[in-house]
């Protein structure tokens, strides 16, 4: 049961990233984005950053685009306990695949 369940949810997500990719192109016209996925709060907040991490990659990898891991960002951090600028130029963001974290958002001129 464990394997069909995976498999839903993997179905699920690639709806879901088709869906928003192509409302965010219809809507603004845009072909280039960055999700910022923050971890759901509780004592399992870096499991869930490693599942949804993985997750992302999996699903990427299987819709043939593994090369979109670069617009994905997610963090274990709890928003609250960090300033603006911490919580979005900190090297606390993962992308699907990559071993570094990374800021969600690059200061320009980096």
């Amino acid at each position: 049961m464990r394997g069909v369940n995976a498999s839903t949810r993997l179905l699920h997500g690639r709806m879901t990233l088709v869906a928003i990719t192509g409302a965010l192109q219809a809507a603004f016209g845009v072909s280039a984005y960055t999700f910022g996925i923050v971890a759901p709060p509780g004592i399992q907040r870096r499991y869930t950053a490693q599942t949804l991490i993985k997750w992302a990659r999996e699903t990427l990898q299987v819709e043939g685009e593994l090369e979109r891991a670069i617009n994905y960002r997610i963090t274990e951090v709890v928003p609250r306990s960090l300033t603006y600028d911490a919580f979005f130029f900190g090297h606390h963001w993962y992308q699907p695949g990559m071993a570094e974290p990374v800021p969600l958002i690059e200061r320009s001129g980096e």
